[in-house]
This record gives structure tokens, sequence and C-alpha cells, in this order.
């Protein structure tokens, strides 16, 4: 096999492993969580953003074992997770779009391997953009 094939067929192996993965790290969350984990969030206008932006605060001051480090209008993130723990650590930013438009990106994470997380930590940005966006906290 040359070494084109080889580096074609194992780019393939890897992409699809990651497919997979990425499938199955939500296949144990409630309709509900895997529709917000996979919803891109966004918000629109003073009012809305304002409203999402201090639920996000709320959200992690009150859910992540770790304090808050940063708090501005366009991050909220917690502490930094030692290694070998599994509560989780949350990174929330905003992204201006324009016209009074913003992206909100969530990211969780622990001390260990993302599955170890305790939740895991999909499903901790699952709950966090529920959330955030409704305001209430999702079952």
């Amino acid at each position: 096999m040359s070494l084109l094939r080889l580096g074609v067929f194992a780019a393939a192996t890897l992409l699809s492993g990651c497919a997979m993965l990425n499938q199955n790290r939500t296949a144990d969350l409630s309709p509900e969580l895997r529709d917000a984990f996979e919803t891109e969030l966004y918000c629109t206008g003073d009012a809305q953003c304002k409203l999402m932006w201090e639920r996000a605060v709320y959200y992690v001051a009150t859910t992540s074992r770790w304090s808050l480090q940063a708090q501005t209008n366009n991050l909220i993130e917690t502490e930094g997770v030692p290694n070998n723990y599994y509560a989780l650590g949350y990174s929330i930013t905003r992204e201006p779009m324009g016209e009074g438009r913003y992206r909100i990106e969530t990211r969780a994470w622990c001390g260990l391997k993302r599955s170890q997380c305790r939740p895991h930590a999909d499903e901790g940005v699952a709950r966090a953009k529920f959330y955030i966006r409704t305001g209430k906290k999702a079952a």
C-alpha cells in the first residue's frame, strides 16, 4: 500500500471514529437535552441578550463547584479545574455577529477524560444551554 493510500486510510478511520464518538456521547441525553446540545445558541437585541447572559452567569455560579474566575460582557469562566477531578468547569463566550446579534458558545470540562466528568461534559453543556435559552432547569 502506498504512503498516500495509507495516509488516506488512516485519516478516514480517524474521522469515522470521531463521528461515532459524536453520535454516542449524546445518545444517553433526553431529547430536549440532545436538542439543546446540538442547537447553536444566539440572542438578538439588548433585552434578550442581557437576560440570556444573566442566566449564563447564574447557571455557572450555582452549578459549577469552581468559583467564577472571569465575568465580563463577553466571557464567563470558572477557575481552573485540577487534574484528576470530576467536577465540571465552564467557559461561556458571547461573540458579536453584528446588528445586535450574538452567538453564545458554551464549553464544559473536568480534570479527567470527558466521559469521566460528572455530569458528562456534553450533558453539562446541554443543561447550561437549555437553561440559558429557557430559564428552566432541564429534567
